[in-house]
């Protein structure tokens, strides 16, 4: 073979190997952008808690600690026969001239579903029993980002 014919047979298979590697790059890029895309517009999201079953002391309370990556909301859906319980979301934000502490709590009756902003922080779930007897709660806490 020549060696015109070998360098271009190797130029050839450079070419081809650069193209694969430019397509794998730019599938990346254009799944990143989309990712970040859905996170923009909050329609990613993860289940905290599905379904979970809490049994309370009289006067009890749980607590969940999560972590919230981006800006969004937590939906906490919960049902109880008991009408003294309470779900508490809070998480403590430290802005750069400021600290922020956000504490919110809605106090329930036999069900309800909750929605509570967060920013990107420790996040706090805290479910308890107002009530002197015990008491049994289903909750289901879906983090939106």
């Amino acid at each position: 073979m020549s060696e015109q014919k070998v360098n271009a047979k190797r130029t050839a298979i450079a070419l081809g190997i650069l193209c694969i590697a430019l397509s794998v790059a730019l599938a990346f890029m254009v799944n990143e952008a989309y990712r970040l895309r859905n996170i923009a517009e909050l329609r990613e999201s993860q289940i905290w808690l599905d379904h979970h079953q809490v049994t309370f002391e009289s006067n009890g309370e749980t607590d969940f600690d999560y972590q919230a990556s981006y800006a969004g909301y937590v939906t906490v859906q919960f049902e109880s026969a008991s009408h003294s319980m309470y779900v508490e979301v809070s998480y403590d934000w430290a802005h750069p001239s400021s600290g922020l502490i956000y504490s919110r709590r809605a106090n329930l009756t036999t069900s309800g579903n909750f929605t509570f902003p967060v920013l990107p922080a420790s996040v706090r779930i805290a479910i308890g029993n107002l009530a002197d007897s015990h008491a049994s709660a289903r909750i289901t806490a879906t983090y939106f980002y």
